[in-house]
């Protein structure tokens, strides 16, 4: 059903003039509005005084945010950055802290630069709290706190255990809460399950699938398989990140597929919660179009824009960022083997 919502909104929104898609023009009359441009021309007798004068990398969001608890002791921090892309980690400068000074570590560029991120050459400490900052060549994020997860939980007792995770109360990164809000509001499966199939003090194995609500409660929608992750490692328990996994959404005869798909989130002791689940992918737009107009063409009329998608580098994707601070246990039940051809009388 996402699909098909989508090109609701995306209809509906290509129909209506944009109220503030005019271009503001100079009225002086000078074609050239910059009447000072090079007024000094070459009196700085020093071409490459700042190797870093057209760098331009602003800071879209971070993770962790300030004061996130419950962290996992392998994390490795992040930024992306607003509407650019970083060439080089010679653009960028992090730090991060613990009670013992600073940590060493490696940055690597994600998704073709459209992020960074830096990973630490140790785990970190359990019931700690870090200090984190990161500095691009033209903006800069400092100060951030959060803090890492506490013991471990029981392996045994997560499984089966299936966690529910309303949309409608979900923290959106991306895209925009007020844009995420709209989309939300077309969609007919607003809430996703995560199912514990086995645990040890290894490795720990999820499955996940779309639900909606029938006839008055929280059930899983048929006319979508259930999306299997690879087991996840998780010694670092109760942390855990399943994923990425590259799956697709399908509703009448439509199919959004999802790039590096993923789920990760902490444990809380009793098992009762998963505390900070997030919820991460690109959903592929290529090929679909609304009367004429390429799908990310109208997502423009939200405010978004289409980013480069990381297995083939089109630049089709919208990214899905969410967070559920609290995603409590649940009676619903979750069947990993559900086929949709059984539920052909209720997806058409």
């Amino acid at each position: 059903m996402m699909t098909l919502s989508l090109s609701l909104l995306f209809s509906i929104l290509a129909c209506e003039p944009s109220d503030g898609g005019s271009v503001a023009l100079d009225d002086s009359g000078d074609a050239d509005a910059d009447t000072d441009a090079d007024s000094d021309t070459d009196t700085d007798t020093d071409t490459d005084s700042d190797a870093d004068a057209d760098c331009e990398l602003p800071i879209d969001y971070v993770d962790p945010g300030d004061n996130t608890i419950n962290v996992a002791t392998g994390v490795s921090p992040r930024v992306w950055f607003d509407g650019e892309t970083a060439t080089d980690t010679s653009e960028l400068e992090f730090t991060l802290s613990g009670e013992d000074g600073d940590l060493a570590g490696t940055i690597n560029l994600l998704n073709g630069g459209a992020g960074a991120e830096f990973v630490p050459s140790e785990e970190l400490e359990r019931s700690t709290v870090y200090t984190w900052s990161v500095e691009t060549c033209s903006d800069d994020s400092s100060g951030m706190k959060f803090t890492t997860v506490a013991g471990p939980t029981e392996p045994s007792d997560l499984v089966d255990n299936v966690y529910l995770v309303d949309l409608a109360g979900v923290d959106w990164t991306s895209p925009s809460a007020s844009v995420g809000g709209i989309i939300l509001g077309q969609l007919e499966t607003k809430y996703i399950l995560v199912k514990v199939q086995s645990a040890n003090e290894t490795q720990v194995d999820m499955v996940g699938a779309t639900a909606w609500d029938s006839t008055g409660s929280v059930a899983q929608y048929p006319c979508v398989e259930a999306i299997e992750f690879e087991p996840a490692n998780f010694e670092g328990n109760p942390a855990f990140q399943a994923g990425p996994v590259t799956t697709s959404l399908s509703a009448g005869g439509f199919d959004v597929e999802i790039h590096e798909f993923e789920l990760s989130g902490s444990f809380k002791g009793d098992q009762s919660v998963v505390n900070n689940l997030r919820i991460r992918g690109y959903l592929d737009l290529d090929g679909l179009d609304v009367g004429g107009t390429d799908a990310c063409d109208a997502l423009a009329f939200l405010g978004e824009t289409c980013s480069a998608c990381p297995d083939d580098g089109d630049e089709s994707c919208v990214l899905l960022d969410v967070t559920d601070p609290e995603a409590p246990l649940t009676d619903a039940t979750l069947d990993e083997n559900l086929d949709p051809a059984d539920h052909e009388a209720e997806c058409n």
